[in-house]
């Protein structure tokens, strides 16, 4: 699998409420930072979803950028009571997720 198509594999798991194959693709010492929360490891990261059960929505993607050793996904998270768009820049250590930032408004979803 190539890192776009792991960046987009995450969104997936992500999407469907799939928690456990994440782990597959980050490393160890990933970290997440966004305008909400901040994680600093993988299993930090991991136990934070675990209180979230089922389907968190869909996504739509609009767009892809990649360089090197990053990729970055633009696209609309759908929920059943609201749609927002994301930024989200997957960073890569070898051929796992080591670092992601979501960017996104904020105040639509408190």
């Amino acid at each position: 699998m190539n890192q776009r198509e792991s960046a987009l594999q995450f969104l997936k798991y992500f999407c469907a409420g799939e928690w456990e194959p994440l782990c597959d693709l980050l490393t160890e010492d990933f970290q997440l930072k966004g305008p909400l929360f901040e994680f600093r490891s993988r299993d930090e990261y991991l136990a934070s979803l675990e209180g979230d059960s089922g389907t968190v929505g869909q996504f739509n993607l609009l767009y892809t950028f990649e360089d090197v050793a990053d990729v970055c996904a633009i696209y609309d998270l759908i929920k059943p009571e609201s749609t927002l768009t994301v930024a989200q820049i997957f960073e890569f250590r070898g051929d796992r997720i080591a670092r992601t930032r979501l960017i996104f408004d904020g105040r639509s979803v408190v």
